[in-house]
């Protein structure tokens, strides 16, 4: 129950009002009194207007003074008991707890938000991190493209150039092979007797071979198709490329540098084709995988001789042969 003040001389004044019964009327003269007597009786009378704003003035008054004392502390409380609907409270009892777990609700909203937008940021970043190794991956594959590509030029150049050195060998050893004039004819020569056939000479001895001086270790002979490292099939197809490949070990103490020649020879024909790598330097205990790849354009049993060389020019052999037949059909 709730108390308001309210004063009992603002009650009063309120229910206040003018009642005209009230009014005392002035005494009527005779009738017989002169015109001038009556009208200055009439004329001392007071007009009912003037009445009503007196009275409208009092009431002002204490309309204004009982204001004045509703609103100030020296008049007595009249207690005023208001009822209210306990249901009422419940519901906003029931409201303010919808309204708190709102609430709190909103605020972990609020730290998952902040949470994803972190995440959201990180992944952004790992995203531009990736991108950034996919275009580096992607330079980096571009280069070693264009290595493989330059290397495979240059490999087919110094064939060519080989080829252009066989022919000019055999050129140079055409050219100097003299052959004896033949005899003339008309020219008559006395034959002379023929002199006693002289004691055949002993056949002279073989040469011993030169002593190798051996610096690199070569391992045996691998034959792979091309760079997808597969053993070739015996027999092999023809026009398959083939990689000639050994392992070359530095076992001298010193670095060397060295060259690998492959002579592939058909068995039949005699044909011999030969592939090569030049300028390798290898550290003392090292070793690297040295190859070529040749491609066999005609069936045939054909012998693979590998073997390394201080340079292409002298063709001093640092290492033992090694050798392996094939059968390309």
């Amino acid at each position: 129950m709730q108390k308001y003040k309210r004063s009992n001389t603002a009650i009063q004044l309120i229910t206040m009002g003018y009642d005209p019964s009230t009014y005392e009327r002035a005494p009527e003269k005779e009738e017989n009194t002169s015109n001038n007597t009556q009208n200055t009786d009439e004329s001392s009378s007071v007009s009912p207007k003037m009445v009503f704003a007196v009275v409208g003035l009092l009431i002002g008054l204490a309309l204004g003074y009982g204001a004045a004392q509703l609103f100030t502390d020296n008049s007595e409380p009249v207690p005023v008991e208001i009822p209210i609907d306990n249901s009422n409270n419940d519901e906003l009892k029931k409201l303010q707890t919808n309204l708190d777990q709102a609430n709190s609700e909103i605020l972990l909203l609020e730290g998952r938000l902040t949470s994803f937008d972190e995440t959201k940021d990180l992944l952004a970043k790992t995203q531009n991190n990736l991108d950034e190794i996919n275009r580096e991956l992607l330079e980096s594959t571009n280069k070693f493209n264009t290595y493989e590509k330059t290397i495979e030029d240059l490999q087919n150049d110094l064939a060519d150039i080989q080829a252009d050195l066989a022919n000019a060998n055999e050129r140079i050893n055409e050219l100097l092979t003299v052959e004896s004039p033949p005899a003339d004819p008309a020219v008559a020569v006395d034959p002379e007797p023929p002199a006693p056939a002289a004691d055949p000479a002993p056949d002279p001895e073989p040469e011993p071979a030169a002593a190798i001086d051996e610096k690199i270790a070569l391992g045996a002979i691998d034959l792979l198709y091309g760079t997808s490292l597969i053993p070739i099939s015996d027999p092999t197809p023809i026009g398959e490329a083939i990689l000639i490949e050994t392992e070359a070990t530095n076992i001298s103490e010193n670095r060397v540098t060295i060259s690998w020649i492959a002579i592939i020879t058909n068995i039949e024909t005699g044909e011999i084709k030969e592939v090569y790598v030049f300028n390798i330097q290898l550290d003392p205990g090292k070793s690297f995988k040295l190859g070529n790849t040749w491609t066999p354009a005609s069936a045939g049993q054909y012998n693979i001789e590998a073997f390394a060389v201080d340079n292409l020019t002298d063709k001093n052999p640092i290492s033992l042969t090694q050798s392996k037949v094939i059968t390309v059909a």
